[in-house]
């Protein structure tokens, strides 16, 4: 399956911010909650409010994102027959159960490179 360059590169940051939502979604998400419990506020801080406000679009933004690199993932490998096996079955169940562990290691070892390793593709 060919792949232009810099579609190559979209899905590249797309799989990035994925792999990256569970670090971001603690330190947007919790870290101003716990900032506003350690200053003793009497009510809700503005500061607090503003940021809940302007990440929860963002979270919302990269959840949508990557249910669409799911769906690029999973049919990329029912599609790739020249894969292993093996290889294809573990990253399809990692997209769905560990998408920012196994979109990571699909992309680099199928997607990025121009020639595949020989070890991930299927013995004839």
């Amino acid at each position: 399956m060919q792949i232009s360059r810099g579609f190559k590169i979209l899905i590249g940051i797309g799989t990035l911010l994925v792999a990256a939502y569970p670090l971001l979604f603690i330190a947007f998400a919790f870290v101003p909650i716990f900032m506003a419990a350690m200053a003793d506020s009497q009510g809700l801080d503005p500061g607090f409010a503003a940021v809940f406000f302007l990440i929860f679009p963002l979270m919302f933004l990269i959840m949508f994102a990557q249910l669409g690199l799911m769906i690029f993932y999973i049919v990329h490998i029912v599609k790739n027959r020249e894969g292993s096996e093996v290889l294809r079955i573990l990253c399809g169940l990692g997209v769905y159960f560990l998408p920012f562990v196994a979109m990571p290691v699909y992309f680099f070892v199928y997607i990025w490179p121009e020639d595949v390793a020989d070890w991930a593709l299927e013995k004839a």
